[in-house]
């Protein structure tokens, strides 16, 4: 299936995501932070939450968002 940007949409579910997975979003999450200079997209602070409230999420990265953010 193909998104309205004609990326390849993902194949996974929000459940499914790993541990390892969720790293990596954490992290690309926190490093991007700054370029917003607090005038985050509407979008955000629902991605963020997801992120935090996923049962994979270990707390080393629950706590780097929480730092960040």
């Amino acid at each position: 299936m193909i998104d309205e940007f004609g990326n390849k949409a993902p194949q996974k579910a929000y459940g499914d995501l790993t541990t390892a997975e969720l790293a990596q979003i954490a992290e690309s999450i926190s490093v991007r932070l700054h370029l917003f200079k607090g005038d985050y997209p509407a979008f955000m602070p629902q991605a963020v939450k997801a992120v935090m409230e996923h049962p994979n999420l270990s707390q080393s990265d629950a706590q780097k968002l929480t730092s960040f953010c």
